[in-house]
């Protein structure tokens, strides 16, 4: 099935959807969020990760999305990607204090 510039056209807003949870879990997450990874390599694990999901989650979304719906949407994933990523910081955090509890009381 060859991709005409229609089809794409249909498929990136609901590519971006996808994409910019990703990014934002991408750039809160604590193992992914060091300045000892690269801003190319993360940007490139966020696309390659969204392609991969994006077959999954394609039917659940809804298509034919007018243009401010999608602006409205595409920030929402973002901060739903953030929050889930400082959530999982968070749950670092507390092994990482007690692990420094432990080691003080040793």
């Amino acid at each position: 099935m060859s991709l005409t510039a229609v089809n794409i056209s249909l498929l990136l807003p609901p590519f971006l959807i996808v994409l910019f949870r990703v990014g934002g879990l991408t750039l809160a997450a604590p193992l992914l969020s060091g300045t000892g990874i690269p801003s190319r390599v993360k940007v490139a694990f966020s696309f390659v990760l969204s392609l991969m999901m994006f077959p999954m989650v394609f039917p659940l979304i809804p298509m034919n999305l007018p243009l401010h719906v999608v602006v409205v949407t595409v920030f929402g994933e973002l901060m739903i990607g953030l929050i889930l990523g400082l959530s999982i910081g968070l749950i670092f955090l507390g092994a990482r204090l007690a692990g420094m509890m432990v080691g003080q009381q040793a």
